[in-house]
């Protein structure tokens, strides 16, 4: 199922990954992370943060989400990144449809972007 939605459409959405427990959960670990070391935060949130923090570690190796990633690319993955950005309840910030595989260059550009909410989201946009 996801791989033919992906075929056609070029995303899967919505995937739920997260119980709403397990999402506060891994907010509030990254909140109290991020507190202990602004600066590190700072820096590193836009880049690689699995790396620094653990609790974007774990969420990048749960099973929920890397099976439905596995289901379109195969067995053999690897996280090449990872950010994190807040957008704020009716902030009128907007991310707009883009192609990051432009700028990383990767040979095959074989990518997929698990886009994961840690709070309550639009389901209507869905």
């Amino acid at each position: 199922m996801a791989l033919s939605k992906f075929d056609d459409q070029g995303f899967v959405a919505p995937m739920f990954a997260l119980s709403t427990d397990e999402a506060e959960h891994y907010r509030l670990r990254l909140k109290r992370a991020s507190a202990e070391q602004p600066e590190i935060s700072q820096r590193v949130l836009k880049m690689k943060s699995h790396l620094v923090f653990g609790c974007l570690d774990e969420l990048v190796r749960l099973p929920a989400i890397l099976d439905v990633v596995e289901s379109l690319l195969g067995p053999d993955i690897l996280v090449w990144t990872s950010s994190l950005f807040a957008k704020m309840a009716a902030s009128p910030d907007y991310v707009s449809w883009h192609q990051d595989i432009a700028y990383w260059g990767l040979d095959p550009p074989e990518i997929v972007t698990a886009w994961v909410a840690l709070t309550g989201g639009c389901p209507e946009l869905c």
